[in-house]
């Protein structure tokens, strides 16, 4: 978006012209500011939103980007309002520095694409076994429990491998950029393997946030580990390009803008147009077969054409549409085999909801007028030993939706649990 532009006279188009220029450093910011890895992107957006319904607010001529960032503060700073337990951020220990510390943002001021210019050389300096496991982990969302399993190694040498690998990089950077970030130690090293891997223990994050009160060269460093790796994540995940951040953030824009009723009705009506065999018919002939992905694309796309035309008088709460668009682009691509993700609370059904007698275990997504989607756990071997008795608990999962006559289940690929 030009900035000199007047807030009234900006399109929907142009505004995503603005969307895709920032999206890159605005995540990667969010991320330093102390977002949980699983929340950046869902944080990033809902800043996103909030800029495109108060446009009239920016004054035309000033830095877009630091009007964005100012949002995003804002928006971290009500996180923290929030009971722990359904906190977006990282351990309170820590994020508090990192919010309470922000004007050390000399990292967002400077050129990002040489950054990662910079990352990609030192990464490609890398052993060939050290890439492959980047890549594992950033490019296919591996975290390190499920790399141990399939290459028989412990889970945290996993995590001590990553850290060692990180660390190395992150000297290469420094190097190139002629800067000395002081202080280097050991029990940093271990504090902040344990931070970026979500295995830290509240004593843990106590430690690690004391050390960052009182040592300006560790939150630096700890900020710009944050914020490299959020990029090096954008940049190898196919699932977190620029194409699909947009497309999101659109989906949840128009969302935005829907009535409860007319939204439900909506994505009812796609669903019972598959069940028919119609909507996954027609799109099956839109698109080429052996392209997985640009068939799930076309089918996503052709879910987004219910909204269009249409303006809501009531606000639903953009976590409602995010699910239920969710709902629908899997349920008209299950041919296909299509994985999802659901973030939500994990509740075990006798202990959160005092429902029956066998206690099982499940995420709950809350929904428009305070409605309740339950997905349960299949039991396998992801789901082994997980259990939310202590919930609700903030719980993104990834998998496979399976129905039956009376309930959604999921069977799961991964689980994050966010403890603390």
């Amino acid at each position: 978006m030009r900035e000199e532009k007047s807030a009234e006279s900006v399109s929907l188009q142009e505004f995503e012209g603005a969307v895709r220029e920032h999206q890159a450093g605005l995540r990667a910011f969010v991320r330093a500011l102390g977002v949980d890895e699983a929340w950046v992107d869902d944080v990033a957006q809902q800043v996103f939103i909030i800029a495109y319904r108060r446009l009239r607010d920016f004054e035309a001529g000033t830095d877009f980007g630091k009007w964005l960032r100012s949002i995003a503060r804002n928006l971290a700073a009500n996180e923290r309002r929030k009971d722990a337990r359904r906190s977006r951020l990282l351990p309170f220990a820590v994020a508090d520095v990192l919010l309470h510390h922000d004007g050390e943002d000399e990292l967002f001021r400077g050129d990002l694409d040489q950054m990662l210019q910079s990352m990609q050389e030192c990464v490609e300096q890398l052993p060939l076994r050290s890439r492959e496991l980047l890549r594992r982990r950033y490019a296919e969302g591996e975290n390190a429990s499920s790399l141990a399993n399939e290459l028989g190694m412990n889970a945290d040498t996993v995590r001590q491998t990553l850290l060692r690998i990180r660390v190395l990089v992150k000297a290469c950077i420094d190097k190139k950029g002629g800067r000395s970030l002081g202080m280097k130690a050991a029990r940093y090293r271990e504090l902040l393997g344990g931070l970026l891997e979500d295995n830290l223990s509240p004593s843990e994050a106590e430690e690690l946030g004391f050390a960052l009160k009182s040592s300006p060269p560790l939150r630096r460093d700890l900020r710009q580990h944050l914020a490299l790796w959020e990029m090096w994540s954008q940049d190898q995940s196919p699932e977190r390009s620029a194409t699909r951040f947009i497309h999101s953030w659109e989906t949840r824009l128009r969302a935005d803008s829907e009535g409860p009723n007319e939204f439900a009705a909506a994505v009812q009506e796609k669903l019972e147009d598959y069940d028919r065999g119609s909507f996954a018919d027609q799109a099956r002939k839109e698109a080429r077969p052996q392209e997985a992905t640009g068939r799930r694309m076309a089918l996503w796309f052709q879910g987004l054409r219910i909204f269009s035309g249409r303006r809501a008088r009531l606000f639903w709460p953009i976590s409602a549409a995010i699910v239920l668009m969710g709902y629908a682009w899997v349920a008209t691509t299950r041919s296909s085999s299509a994985a999802m993700t659901i973030r939500g609370e994990g509740i075990c059904t006798v202990c959160t909801l005092n429902q029956g007698q066998e206690h099982l275990q499940a995420i709950q997504v809350i929904r428009a007028g305070n409605d309740r989607r339950l997905y349960y756990l299949e039991k396998n071997q992801i789901s082994a030993g997980v259990y939310f008795c202590d919930g609700p608990i903030p719980v993104v999962g990834k998998g496979y939706l399976k129905t039956n006559e009376t309930r959604l289940s999921l069977a799961a690929t991964e689980l994050k649990v966010q403890r603390r």
